[in-house]
């Protein structure tokens, strides 16, 4: 099964280019698992309307999405604000169904302009 993120960005406030190597990305989304190990979502399109992230998740684990930026505020696909320190989502994927999440970049986080 895979985990599928899609980041609306109706006003362009993540860079659509990929960042370099050595650069700070401006949005790090994945997952938190089991004693807090994390493993980081695959960016898959970058546009100027959002982002897709995908990763392969296990079956019936307890997971936690966890979505992190220094430079944009989100809001999950219901408008509630997401804590940009490191909001975690919990969830379970079930057999047969990708899990899908939408968020929303809500503005600029403080400090970042």
């Amino acid at each position: 099964m895979f985990l599928k993120v899609h980041v609306n960005d109706p006003a362009g406030l993540l860079p659509v280019a990929k960042p370099s190597p050595i650069s700070e990305p401006h949005l790090i989304i994945g997952v938190r698992f089991g004693n807090g190990a994390y493993l980081g979502a695959h960016e898959v399109n970058s546009d100027t309307t959002g982002r897709d992230y995908q990763m392969a998740i296990p079956i019936g684990e307890p997971l936690n999405l966890w979505v992190f930026s220094r430079y944009v505020t989100l809001t999950d696909g219901k408008g509630s604000a997401l804590d940009n320190s490191g909001a975690m989502i919990p969830f379970e994927a079930l057999s047969g169904q990708d899990q899908f999440f939408a968020l929303n970049v809500s503005g600029p986080a403080l400090g970042s302009e």
